[in-house]
C-alpha cells in the first residue's frame, strides 16, 4: 500500500511526458538515444553503488515501503534519493556538455549539429524524467514516511547539533 503512492507518482510523470509527446505530434522514436541512456540511468547507478554499496542502494529503495523500517533507514534512504538525484542531474550535465564540446569542435559541418544538439536535450530530459519518476517520489515517501516519528527519533546527528545545524 506504501509503495502504491511511489507508483501512482511515477505514472503521472510518465503519462504527462507520453501526453506531451502526443500533443506535440511528435515520435516517440525521435525520444530514445541508447547512449545518452547510459549516461544519465547507468553511470548515476554505479556512482551511487560505489558511494553507498548495493546493499545500502537496495535498503534505499526498500525503506519508504517498509513499515517497519526505522527512522535511521528512512533518513539514510533520504539522502540517498537527494544524492541519487543530484548525480543524475551532474552526469547529464557532463554528456550534455561533452556533445557540445564536440558539436563546437566540427562546428564546419552543420550536418552533425542536429544529433549532437539531440544528445544535448536528451540527456537533460532523461535526467528530469529519471529525477520525476524515480528520486523525487522514494525521497519524499521518505520523508513523510520519517515526519510520522516521534520528534526524538527524528532528531539531528549529534555531529550536526554539535555544528548547530
Amino acid at each position: 500500500m506504501r509503495t502504491q503512492k511511489i507508483l501512482t507518482a511515477a505514472i503521472v510523470a510518465a503519462a504527462c511526458f507520453i501526453g506531451l509527446i502526443v500533443t506535440m505530434g511528435g515520435r516517440f522514436a525521435y525520444f530514445v538515444d541508447v547512449p545518452s541512456l547510459m549516461v544519465v540511468l547507468v553511470f548515476p547507478f554505479l556512482y551511487q553503488s560505489a558511494l553507498y554499496g548495493f546493499g545500502g542502494v537496495a535498503r534505499a529503495f526498500r525503506a519508504p515501503g517498509d513499515p517497519d523500517a526505522t527512522a535511521a533507514e528512512l533518513r539514510a534512504s533520504v539522502a540517498f534519493f537527494r544524492s541519487y538525484g543530484r548525480a543524475t542531474w551532474l552526469f547529464a550535465l557532463f554528456a550534455s556538455i561533452s556533445a557540445t564540446i564536440a558539436m563546437l569542435g566540427d562546428i564546419a559541418n552543420p550536418a552533425t549539429w542536429g544529433p549532437y544538439l539531440a544528445v544535448v536535450l536528451l540527456c537533460l530530459l532523461y535526467a528530469a524524467m529519471l529525477n520525476l519518476l524515480l528520486s523525487l517520489p522514494y525521497a519524499a515517501h521518505a520523508a513523510r514516511r520519517l515526519a510520522e516519528f516521534p520528534d526524538d527519533a527524528r532528531a539531528p546527528h549529534t555531529a550536526d547539533a554539535a555544528c548547530g545545524r
